[in-house]
């Protein structure tokens, strides 16, 4: 029986920078190439900063478009599951 699940997000059991880096760019790999290298240079350069910061500087600055609640609380979403998954793949190969 499980009893508890550990989400590590800040590098003590897994190395997660990489997979923080990975889900942001699975989460804009729709808006093309050039985006998503974008998307990473701005991740990797701003760590420590939070993601509803990033989606509003990626949707202003990147992709020329309001972000509305209900696009930031999707996308907040869509990255959970993306971090959740490779999360478990990583904790797999652990």
């Amino acid at each position: 029986m499980i009893k508890a699940i550990i989400f590590d997000f800040d590098g003590v059991l897994v190395e997660s920078v990489d997979i923080k880096t990975k889900a942001f760019a699975g989460l804009f790999e729709h808006e093309g190439d050039s985006i998503v290298r974008r998307v990473v240079a701005y991740h990797i350069k701003n760590a420590g900063v939070s993601r509803f910061e990033k989606f509003r500087h990626i949707y202003k600055e990147m992709l020329d478009r309001e972000l509305t609640e209900e696009t930031k609380n999707s996308r907040s979403w869509w990255l959970m599951r993306l971090l959740m998954r490779l999360m478990s793949r990583a904790q797999r190969n652990f």
